[in-house]
């Protein structure tokens, strides 16, 4: 029930500015309101002031503000027709209509705005994943590169990079790189298929640094590394994300590394309900030498990404079925390598229940299972909108981050014109997708009602206050935007029927 709270806060608020709204412009054209209710149902608490009662009522999944004259079938006193909402003139009744999401677009332009006031996370423009056979791959991107700019246009956050490139399809582009503290350039032509944003084919995704370790005859191994293992520092250095470790081994061939580790304590009868535990552990790793293709010296001690080893198998599910289990290496479908859980779940979506040939590592063996996807829905985006698409019942290790940093403005109308920026965006991006929905190319059921809403607050509200701000914002331009759809019940019907 840990979901009651935040749900109940979040609706309170949204439905409190939404009918704050109506009954403010109401005022203003001197329309009687009778009623003010936060929520329907029976009346919870409630108290008349002047001509208005103002409840809140049981059931906290809407409310209304009724006012004297907008029930057309209802009998208007003649004292009354002075403040009679059906005797006003169309402009004035389509104002106070309009008034219920224009408060809810107000409401996310205050809440973006305070936010970025007083500071919210953002992410830096560093590459994390390169996708294979994309522009970004041609070019020899590597993760950790930090994009500063795109031509002559500055590059300060990651939602730069795809205002520059996405209209840029087939134009050689001239990116500014910076790598470990040195700043150089590379030319890289952004591809997209008509209709879609140009791209290069780069993710803010970051690799974590927890280890897979493929074959036991590895310096890692044999030093007492296992798969799984996170390593949070080397010779006392803090690591945040793989490649800088892998950086660092790379930079020291034949040299012993301290690895500090964090490895989680497995028992043989866990509690499923606990947070799992974890213990700190050190190891003296020998660095290998390997020479690379230009013939210069390279550390290695036999780790990669634990990305694509399986963590978890669902008994019920084709994989398990077939014998695939936690620590499988994927490493290739249907005969080609797969480098990147994105790539693997693609392939997987993709399938249409073809089935597929999957290879894996078990141990340093390789082993080949046939294996047929199933059917299912997940939900996805910001929206929480269902997805149809197919899987096969594990799930991939595949632990990721972003560098982030707080994006702030002390200057008050830069904070505002922000606001008044993100507002918009989330207003074309959910106006979009009932235009999707219109034209049916996604289904209604991709819509989620009041159980997902409750999850995504209770979610949000266990990061802390800015997330939970953040959510509300978001939540509130799509109320706004959903009251404007011209359905009989909604706002947009009513005007319709003007």
């Amino acid at each position: 029930m840990s979901w009651v709270l935040p749900f109940v806060v979040l609706l309170g608020v949204l439905i409190f500015f939404h009918e704050l709204g109506h009954f403010l412009v109401a005022k203003y054209y001197r329309v009687g309101v009778e009623r003010f209710s936060i929520g329907f149902g029976p009346k919870l608490i409630g108290k008349r002031i002047g001509e208005t009662e103002y409840i809140v009522a049981m059931l906290p999944l809407g409310g209304y503000v009724k006012m004297i004259g907008e029930d057309p079938f209802e009998e208007v006193e003649p004292v009354d027709i002075e403040k009679s909402f059906a005797h006003k003139p169309l402009f004035e009744r389509a104002m106070i209509v309009l008034a219920g999401p224009v408060a809810n677009f107000l409401l996310a332009f205050v809440l973006y705005t305070f936010l970025y006031f007083v500071g919210l996370p953002n992410t830096l423009p560093v590459v994390g994943e390169i996708r294979p056979d994309t522009p970004a791959a041609e070019a020899g991107l590597q993760p950790g590169d930090r994009i500063v700019r795109i031509e002559e246009t500055p590059i300060r956050w990651w939602d730069d990079i795809p205002k520059v490139v996405g209209s840029h399809a087939g134009d050689p582009l001239t990116f500014e790189i910076e790598r470990e503290g040195e700043r150089f350039t590379k030319r890289i032509t952004p591809v997209g298929r008509e209709g879609a944003p140009a791209m290069i084919g780069i993710s803010p995704s970051l690799l974590l640094p927890v280890i897979g370790i493929p074959r036991q005859d590895t310096p890692a191994w044999r030093a007492g590394l296992r798969t799984g293992d996170e390593v949070t520092k080397i010779d006392g250095q803090p690591i945040e994300f793989f490649y800088e470790m892998a950086r660092i081994i790379e930079r020291n061939p034949g040299k012993t590394l301290t690895f500090t580790v964090r490895r989680q304590i497995r028992s043989a009868s866990p509690d499923l309900e606990a947070p799992p535990k974890y213990e700190t552990l050190e190891f003296a790793v020998p660095v290998a030498t390997v020479t690379d293709e230009r013939g210069i010296p390279r550390g290695t001690i036999g780790v990669e990404s634990v990305e694509l080893y399986v963590l978890g198998v669902d008994p019920e599910k084709p994989a398990a079925l077939a014998g695939i289990a936690p620590n499988d290496k994927i490493v290739a479908v249907d005969g080609k390598a797969v480098h990147t859980f994105a790539e693997f779940s693609e392939i997987v979506q993709g399938s249409e229940g073809r089935p597929l040939r999957i290879r894996i590592l078990r141990n340093g063996t390789p082993i080949e299972k046939e294996i047929e996807p199933i059917s299912a829905a997940i939900r996805h985006g910001p929206l929480r909108t269902i997805e149809k698409t197919f899987v096969i019942g594990v799930s991939l290790q595949a632990p990721y981050g972003k560098k982030t940093e707080e994006e702030r403005y002390r200057n008050p109308i830069v904070a505002l014109w922000k606001g008044v920026a993100k507002t918009g965006y989330d207003v074309a991006l959910t106006a979009g997708t009932f235009v999707q929905l219109f034209r049916r190319q996604i289904s209604i059921d991709t819509l989620g009602g009041p159980i997902v809403i409750a999850k995504i607050s209770e979610e949000s509200y266990k990061r802390g206050l800015v997330a939970y701000l953040l959510m509300m914002a978001f939540i509130s331009v799509n109320l706004g935007v959903i009251n404007l759809v011209p359905i009989p019940i909604l706002d947009g019907g009513h005007l319709l029927l003007f």
